[in-house]
This record gives C-alpha cells, structure tokens and sequence, in this order.
C-alpha cells in the first residue's frame, strides 16, 4: 500500500494506492563506479547507498475518481509525502501513465522523513 499526500495540507487530497504484484517498491542503485587502469584491470569505487537512490515503480488499477486525484497530485504538486510500508519519505512523480484505470507510475524519492 502506498499513501501519496500533498506537502501543504488542503491543496489536494491525499490518494491511497493498492499496488500489483509487478510494482517494485524497494528498486534502488548504489553509488558505484569502475574505471579502467592501464594495467588491463580496473578500480571500483564503491561510495555506498542513500533514501536519495530508491525509485518506486507502482503498478495498479485505480477507479476513476482516484485516477483523477492522482493526476491532479502529478500535476499540481512538485512535492509529495510518500509513505510506504518501511517509512514516510518526501518525494516526486517522475512519470504518470493513466488508461482506463490501469496506472503505471514512477516516483524518485528525495529523503526520508520517518522510519
């Protein structure tokens, strides 16, 4: 379950989404690069993980109404509350693809509020 809210309480209602089974709620990259050296190897340099790295990626199907408090999130709001089942974190909607209920989302999480 994921609860998208507004940053400013009032300007647009919040929407509870159900996700499906193809969604991936804990996607994330570290922060981690390779360089070739002239010797014919290469050094990796490993600078760890942070909040800032994870990308949500929601799948669900929504009724219409939700679909349209959805857009109106996407479009109305540069910022969101993100809570998710492991913390409440500050957060954008990337992408928005809306048809006929069935939504595909993608959200870039941009720190953690609360564990």
């Amino acid at each position: 379950m994921i609860s998208l809210s507004t940053v400013v309480p009032g300007s647009n209602a919040p929407v509870i989404i159900n996700e499906i089974g193809t969604s991936a709620l804990q996607k994330a990259t570290a922060r981690i690069s390779r360089i070739k050296t002239l010797d014919g190897g290469s050094f990796i340099s490993h600078r760890g993980y942070s909040d800032t790295d994870r990308l949500l990626i929601v799948n669900a199907r929504l009724s219409e109404s939700k679909s349209n408090l959805l857009w109106n999130l996407f479009t109305d709001e540069i910022l969101l509350n993100v809570s998710i089942v492991d913390g409440c974190y500050s957060g954008a909607i990337e992408s928005l693809s809306i048809d006929k209920g069935d939504i595909k989302m993608k959200i870039f999480i941009i720190e953690r509020l609360s564990a």
